[in-house]
């Protein structure tokens, strides 16, 4: 085993978080609240892009039609303890399901629920339906299945594995994963191991190509279904991610349950990645849903009575946005790391802020000088952002502080 010495690892520790702060921005992703922000939300759903669904351990199942400004509670009981997983096959038909074997149905859009009979007492944690009338149902130790929308459920799989994500691509290929990773290619009649690690989420785009989340730090990618699997790092460290969605084979976004909003995207299958972050909100996501490559939304918990929202939503895929933003060679600043002094060059008037990683400004000055010297000794080792403003827009840099 290679040792490195104490200097080593911990210039490697500040590189490594250069990266990480380098693929980072303050995103575009708005708050909302369903309820209390202190409810804990699990799963979301959105027909279009003003209809959505989203429930929790409230055992509520909550309503929006105009992108999720305002949520309308429509459902609620003290049978299902929890609402974890929802499904809406058209507008107007979904599936809600949750604990002690709860199942529900709706036809007219979420204003009525059905009580179904699933015949179990199982936590019941994800639902999706291939066909219109043909769902499948992963849970605590069972998977169930309907072939009549829902008037009959049918046992298809029991064992001690606790199955917390599943997903099919037609009425017989489909994935289930949680204790293990499991395939069925023939509608659920027999179950294949393919991976025997826990996964918390999956999200299939064909038959062959597809995403686990094994949890820390990385995503597991088949493209031959399932048989083998590649490992590949988000470029993360102690990122917990718990809601995976692959749009297509190269758009894949996964949401952590980080301390504030956090989301992992890639544009080429995992190659590289960017991480967004919406700071100021202790915030932990559970899952997240896309309609299309820019209208997104994630559902979690507040963990602190600081926090304030359990829901965000963004039109723009997340991206950074920041109007008349300049190139970040605008600016200048040495040296870089530093332990006492910063200097900043520019080549006008402008207002400087110092954030921490979490997006809160440590110090703001205003600068007149082409050269100022701003004393950091005060300030904990990290990493920590620049946003230089001047006449001709924002530029932001990184610095390190040893």
């Amino acid at each position: 085993m290679l040792l490195l010495n104490p200097g080593i690892m911990k210039k490697l520790t500040l590189i490594i978080c250069l990266m990480l702060i380098a693929a980072t921005g303050f995103t575009q992703w708005i708050s909302q609240t369903v309820n209390s922000s202190t409810e804990k939300l699990e799963s979301i759903f959105f027909t279009d892009t003003d209809t959505g669904y989203t429930c929790g351990n409230g055992a509520n199942i909550y309503k929006t039609v105009d992108s999720g400004n305002i949520w309308t509670l429509v459902h609620t009981d003290t049978i299902a303890i929890a609402y974890l997983g929802l499904f809406f096959y058209t507008p107007s038909v979904g599936y809600a399901v949750g604990g002690n074997g709860t199942i529900l149905k709706t036809l007219d859009g979420g204003n009525t629920w059905i009580q179904q009979t699933s015949g179990i007492s199982n936590v019941l944690r994800k639902i999706d339906c291939p066909a219109p009338d043909t769902c499948f149902v992963s849970g605590d130790g069972v998977i169930l299945k309907t072939t009549d929308g829902g008037a009959s459920w049918h046992t298809k799989y029991t064992g001690p594995e606790f199955l917390w994500g599943i997903d099919f691509i037609d009425s017989q290929i489909g994935y289930v994963v949680g204790s293990k990773t499991m395939k069925t290619t023939d509608g659920g009649d027999t179950w294949i191991t393919k991976d025997n690690k826990w996964s918390n989420g999956v999200s299939f785009v064909n038959k062959d190509t597809g995403y686990v989340i094994p949890g820390y730090d990385t995503l597991k990618k088949t493209i031959d279904g399932g048989d083998t699997w590649q490992s590949i790092s988000t470029n993360t460290s102690g990122f917990l991610y718990t809601g995976i969605q692959a749009l297509n084979e190269n758009l894949v976004m996964l949401v952590c349950s980080c301390q504030v909003v956090t989301v992992a995207k890639t544009y080429d299958g995992g190659i590289t990645w960017s991480i967004q972050v919406q700071p100021n909100d202790t915030f932990r996501g559970n899952n997240i849903f896309f309609f299309d490559d820019n209208n997104g939304w994630i559902v979690g918990e507040n963990y602190l009575p600081s926090g304030t929202h359990n829901v965000y939503h963004t039109t723009n895929g997340g991206n950074f946005v920041e109007e008349n933003q300049i190139p970040e060679s605008a600016i200048n600043i040495f040296p870089n790391p530093t332990n006492d002094n910063l200097t900043i060059e520019t080549p006008e008037n402008a207002t400087i802020e110092i954030l921490n990683i979490e997006g809160q400004i440590i110090k703001a000055i205003n600068i007149t000088d082409k050269q100022t010297s701003i004393d950091v000794s005060d300030l904990s080792n990290g990493v920590y952002i620049i946003k230089a403003k001047t006449d001709k827009g924002l530029a932001v840099k990184k610095f390190v502080k040893e």
